[in-house]
């Protein structure tokens, strides 16, 4: 999963006809590109990720941290990160609020699910 993760967010895009395909708008302000990667992303944090939670948890029960803990906060953090920038670029396309164009081009390449995958 985490190998077409990379592939759909640096080397696709690097070419033009698969990039016209990938920006193509599935729902308003989501384009196939985003929902690939969070959809892949996902099942890499959480389903190969769950042993890093599990560690984490207990390193943390038993005061101390370890690399778990740092791996688990670092993927959490860009994962959320990303879901909240998607989301936020939806609800403005879904709304037509004013400057949500605007938004959605800021937002085109503010996620980073490669990052947490």
């Amino acid at each position: 999963f985490t190998l077409p993760v990379m592939v759909i967010s640096m080397i696709l895009p690097r070419i033009p006809k698969i990039n016209v395909f990938m920006e193509q708008k599935i729902l308003p302000g989501l384009e196939l590109e985003a929902f690939l990667l969070w959809a892949l992303t996902t099942v890499v944090q959480f389903w190969f990720g769950w042993r890093f939670y599990v560690n984490a948890a207990n390193a943390i029960r038993h005061g101390a941290a370890n690399m778990d803990v740092l791996v688990s906060l670092g993927t959490t953090s860009a994962y959320v990160y990303s879901l909240i920038s998607l989301v936020l670029g939806m609800v403005k396309a879904y709304h037509g609020e004013e400057g949500a164009e605007e938004m959605e081009l800021a937002n085109k390449d503010a996620h980073f699910f490669e990052t947490s995958a």
